[in-house]
């Protein structure tokens, strides 16, 4: 008896289930390229991989990084030979094809965002395999039917987290999910009493949906949200998003500052523009009685700081530059 794998080759036959070979090489390349990229990549399943090739050696990226060992061609070449089977079948410079290619790192948001979406179709198909070989044995009505399908897409659970980009502009925060058309903007917000609160604008394909202002860590009011957000589409994991919203924007807010140790430093700078009168890049003041010439010393100063021309006593400015009088 014999078993067909899915082939790992560059000319993939028509009747493949939906995946991304562009998708699962690129997060491959990132993670041999990236130790940091390389911790996200393993926060990925099995699943997310739909060549076995592909999937073994994300498997062996996901095990080094488990045990905290360096991930490259070698470490992974020999993580592949440990294990039996189709792994022992991957050539090193396959691996060593990936690590050359063009860095993979400054995309790798997008990448996971597609194995996400690639997991999630295979996982509906496969839910929707399932009805419909229900749906042809007898005595079955459709309440159970559907409960049974409601079971089976429970597998979509397999694509993890939908990821979100996120931009800060100020106190304001944008989350998007280019891919899903979603769009999650958090403005005005601020921390009291009751925790932190914002206004949320959400947008699907560049149709707002909701806007008004909630209490991020509330979980009864984040339901609600989703549960009306629900009512404009069912093919987005509200819940899942406006969790990584409302938790984004509350971490990012309460986020302090860096300690910072202060050292003392001497200047090596002269501290003057006009020696002992004019102090650099500070605020100067002359005071005194009424027409004791205090315009014209500034007037002298303005003059000589335009021309470098020296002062009475010897004081020369130490830089040129232009000058606003304002009397």
């Amino acid at each position: 008896m014999t078993t067909a794998r899915r082939p790992s080759s560059a000319k993939e036959p028509e009747n493949l289930q939906p995946h991304s070979p562009e998708a699962e090489s690129a997060a491959l390349t990132a993670a041999l390229q990236d130790p940091e990229a390389a911790k996200k990549v393993s926060e990925l399943s099995p699943a997310h991989f739909y060549d076995d090739h592909r999937r073994e050696i994300f498997v062996a990226i996901q095990s080094l990084v488990a045990r905290r060992e360096a991930v490259n061609v070698l470490t992974v070449y020999q993580e592949l030979q440990a294990r039996d089977g189709i792994a022992k079948e991957i050539p090193i410079t396959a691996i060593h094809d990936l690590e050359a290619a063009p860095p993979a790192v400054g995309y790798l948001a997008t990448t996971v965002a597609c194995l996400h979406k690639e997991a999630r179709r295979r996982a509906l198909i496969a839910a929707g395999t399932k009805l419909v070989e229900k749906t042809r044995e007898n005595g079955r009505d459709e309440a159970e039917l559907l409960g049974d399908f409601w079971e089976a897409t429970k597998s979509l659970d397999i694509a993890g987290p939908v990821p979100m980009a996120v931009i800060r502009e100020g106190d304001d925060f944008k989350f998007s999910q280019d891919s899903l058309g979603v769009e999650i903007q958090v403005a005005r917000v601020r921390d009291g009493g009751e925790g932190i609160q914002g206004e949320l604008t959400v947008s699907l394909d560049g149709r707002a949906l909701h806007w008004g202002r909630a209490n991020l860590a509330s979980l009864s009011a984040r339901e609600a949200l989703a549960t009306k957000l629900r009512r404009s589409s069912t093919r987005i994991p509200w819940a899942d998003i406006l969790e990584q919203v409302c938790r984004g924007t509350t971490e990012a807010v309460r986020a302090t500052e860096p300690t910072v140790q202060l050292v003392p430093a001497y200047r090596t700078v002269e501290p003057y523009v006009i020696g002992k009168l004019i102090p650099d890049r500070e605020t100067s003041v002359l005071f005194g009685d009424g027409g004791i010439g205090k315009s014209l010393v500034a007037k002298s100063i303005s003059l000589s700081l335009a021309t470098k021309t020296p002062l009475p006593g010897g004081l020369l400015p130490r830089q040129t530059g232009p000058v606003f009088y304002l009397d």
